[in-house]
This record gives C-alpha cells, sequence and structure tokens, in this order.
C-alpha cells in the first residue's frame, strides 16, 4: 500500500472522514462566532489531533494517518 494525501476544503469533509476513520466538527470563528468551517478530528498515531481547513491529511504506507497544517 502506497501512501495517500486528501487536503480538507468545505466540500469534502464529511468524505474525508469517512476515510480516515475521523469525525467532523465545526471550528467557530473566534472573531464571529456564528461563522464556522469544517474540521476533522482525526486518529493518529498517538491519539486525536485536528484537521482545519486547507490541511492535508496523510495516511501512510502503514495506514497511519497524520496532519500536514495548511
Amino acid at each position: 500500500m502506497g501512501s495517500e494525501a486528501r487536503r480538507l476544503t468545505h466540500n469534502n469533509a464529511e468524505e474525508i472522514a469517512q476515510w480516515c476513520g475521523g469525525r467532523v466538527v465545526a471550528e467557530l470563528d473566534a472573531l464571529d462566532i456564528t461563522q464556522s468551517s469544517p474540521g476533522i478530528n482525526v486518529p493518529v498515531g498517538d491519539g486525536v489531533d485536528r484537521a482545519s481547513l486547507g490541511d492535508l491529511i496523510i495516511r501512510d504506507s502503514e495506514g497511519a494517518f497524520q496532519i500536514f497544517k495548511n
């Protein structure tokens, strides 16, 4: 199995969460709580990490996930 990367956008959060076994969450704008964007709580080697819009979620050749921040 090779590695694979997917970038989180407004349109693919549910698809990526299903792919990585994560959960979609709403990230509220700190300056305007009426505004939100999707984030994903991603299971990683040492627990759970949060992917935000624009971040890359990477599955390595062994099937482990990690997040590269935008």
